[in-house]
């Protein structure tokens, strides 16, 4: 019994730090005034209902359920996510740095 109520809490445990507890290492960018001097992709990883409406000029856009089978897609290169929400940015950036993805910022854009 105690052990099925640990498993039972680890993994709640498990999947409140995969959502909620906030990437290392990955800073708040703004998108506007971005320097051209280091080479970078913006991810768009919001839903493509919400970025077909407010379209980011160069932008992947990748939404979270289709990152695992199509990151390949993405460049080898400095990644910025664009997501609707710290749920979505912890989410995509932890299934990107797994693939093996350098990302250096993220924005928040509703």
């Amino acid at each position: 019994m105690y052990v099925a109520l640990i498993i039972i809490v680890s993994l709640f445990i498990f999947f409140l730090y995969r959502r909620y507890i906030p990437v290392f290492g990955i800073q708040k960018i703004n998108l506007h005034p971005l320097s051209n001097s280091v080479s970078y992709t913006i991810v768009d990883t919001r839903d493509y209902q919400i970025s077909s409406q407010d379209k980011i000029d160069d932008a992947c856009c990748l939404p979270i359920p289709y990152l695992h089978r199509h990151y390949n897609d993405l460049p080898n290169c400095n990644l910025i996510i664009v997501a609707k929400d710290h749920v979505d940015k912890n989410l995509s950036s932890r299934i990107l740095r797994k693939k093996g993805k350098h990302i250096i910022g993220y924005h928040l854009k509703k």
